[in-house]
């Protein structure tokens, strides 16, 4: 026997009294034996297809910094003139793949 100190304890003591007394396994015991309770729910995962999948982040974020612009130019101006030259040199890069990206998806 062991002394309980908080709750994560507590919610293995419950678990191993339960296995020892019913014979079965919880969540939580399968959990803290090793095992992923949430196992069998990856097969559905990998088959699961939503529009999201089909979402470029640099061409969003890419987006967003326009939108930024157009609305705050002056904030926006501070911003940029606040990165180092190597980051808004990395930055343009970033925008013309994106920009080359939206561009390719439209026509296809």
């Amino acid at each position: 026997m062991f002394i309980v100190t908080n709750e994560a304890e507590l919610a293995y003591a419950e678990a191993l009294s339960k296995m020892n007394a019913t014979g079965e396994i919880s969540d939580v015991a399968q959990y803290l034996m090793g095992g992923d309770p949430w196992d069998d729910f990856d097969e559905d995962d990998d088959a699961f297809q939503s529009s999201w999948d089909n979402v470029d982040e640099c061409v969003v974020f890419g987006d967003l910094l326009r939108a930024a612009f157009q609305r705050e130019p002056d904030a926006y101006q501070q911003m940029q003139s606040a990165l180092s030259s190597e980051t808004l040199t990395l930055c343009q890069k970033l925008f013309a793949n994106a920009d080359k990206l939206k561009l390719e998806r439209s026509q296809s």
